[in-house]
């Protein structure tokens, strides 16, 4: 289901039984964007049509964002599976 789908973080929480705990949270850390990323950034918003599916706003957008953090997360891409995969 497409996060657009929900209509409020407890029918997310219902959907996934998800129970609300802090321990369940990744630390805050403040990011300051480097220029390259703002540029970058900035070029994706004026060029491409990042809002015309949830698959675009990731990938040309939330991505970006997770570039640095590459070498402690796995970042993944939207796959279709066919039949012909098997």
């Amino acid at each position: 289901m497409a996060f657009t789908d929900f209509k409020s973080t407890a029918q997310v929480q219902e959907e996934y039984n998800i129970r609300y705990g802090e321990e369940n949270f990744i630390d805050y850390v403040e990011l300051i964007p480097s220029d390259s990323f703002i540029e970058e950034f900035n070029f994706n918003l004026d060029n491409i049509d990042v809002f015309t599916s949830e698959a675009s706003r990731c990938e040309n957008v939330i991505s970006r964002g997770l570039e640095k953090f590459v070498d402690r997360y796995t970042l993944w891409s939207h796959k279709s599976i066919s039949i012909d995969d098997n």
